[in-house]
């Protein structure tokens, strides 16, 4: 009995093993994309998570007061302004959320005249070279927070840096990070310094519609002539920074 009971043991524990190990292997899109980052030489300097939504539901001006209230305290803002501007009523807060990492969120009722308002949510957490685990823990800081208040979040990952030239250049980097994404090119933009890619890869969820069709993650790149380096831009499922 005892030597059954530890068969059946084992065979438990193996097979919490392979699940263990199938959701290790489940990547999340910003891994992907700084999976693909380093593989093609790329050292990651700046990451930005974004998320920018109206709320679903429509509130009044007090109702709008409450909940940048909470925001500041949930997010730990150090600060939080209120300002009547030419786009509406805004409201800001910034703050360190982790060493080397920001948190900054904007609200803003652009129709101040009327009773009720779905204002427009944007939040962003900016962060200095590799993503850790400070950058997991704010990420699902800020979905819970946003959750909490009734407001599913989809975002936008973006990760920026500098690939050596070496044998390479922009065009031959480009197609390697496609290649690598298993994606296929839904649109383009070339400039004299900058070759900017809109793409849909099987290896990302979801998309967005844009005129070439669906695409779910841009990638760009340009030469810095003062240092001789690629700046390459990864972001899904557009790039929310500047390249």
């Amino acid at each position: 009995m005892m030597r059954k009971f530890r068969l059946i043991e084992a065979t438990v524990w193996l097979l919490f093993s392979f699940l263990l190990m199938g959701s290790q292997m489940k990547l999340g899109p910003e891994q992907k994309l700084l999976q693909v980052f380093h593989s093609v030489g790329g050292r990651p300097e700046l990451y930005v998570l974004h998320f920018g939504s109206r709320t679903p539901d429509a509130m009044t001006k007090e109702r709008m007061d409450q909940l940048a209230g909470k925001l500041q305290v949930s997010l730990g803002t150090a600060s939080l302004k209120k300002n009547a501007e030419t786009d509406g009523i805004r409201y800001t807060a910034t703050g360190w959320i982790a060493p080397d990492l920001l948190v900054q969120w904007v609200m803003i009722n652009d129709e101040p005249s009327s009773d009720k308002v779905r204002p427009y949510l944007s939040l962003q957490l900016i962060g200095k070279g590799e993503p850790g685990a400070d950058f997991a823990k704010a990420r699902d800081r800020c979905t819970k927070v946003l959750r909490e208040n009734g407001i599913i979040p989809s975002y936008h990952f973006s990760v920026q840096g500098t690939a050596s030239v070496g044998h390479t250049d922009a065009e031959n980097l480009l197609t390697r990070v496609t290649r690598m994404l298993k994606a296929r090119e839904v649109e383009e933009m070339r400039t004299d310094r900058t070759i900017s890619l809109s793409l849909f890869s099987p290896l990302l969820s979801s998309g967005i519609r844009t005129g070439g069709g669906v695409m779910n993650v841009q990638v760009a790149a340009r030469m810095n002539h003062d240092t001789h380096r690629l700046i390459l831009t990864l972001g899904t499922p557009i790039i929310t920074i500047e390249y």
